[in-house]
């Protein structure tokens, strides 16, 4: 699983001091409204799969025509 972070932003604005094992309650309402907000987003374009094999083709080395 994900590791979550809590900040205090008002006393700790450099976030120094992760607060999430102290509050778990908030950790899990945020994960949960995370979670409502990612269900409601338009799936990507380009699977994850797709992109990768996209990745490989541009850093191969370029295909030049023989002479």
């Amino acid at each position: 699983p994900q590791a979550f972070e809590l900040y205090n932003i008002a006393k700790d604005p450099s976030e120094q001091h992760n607060r999430a094992d102290e509050h778990p309650e908030i950790v899990e309402e945020l994960r949960a409204r995370a979670n409502a907000l990612a269900a409601t987003m338009a799936k990507p374009l380009l699977l994850e799969t797709e992109f990768q094999a996209v990745l490989e083709r541009l850093a191969a080395p370029p295909a030049l025509p023989k002479d």
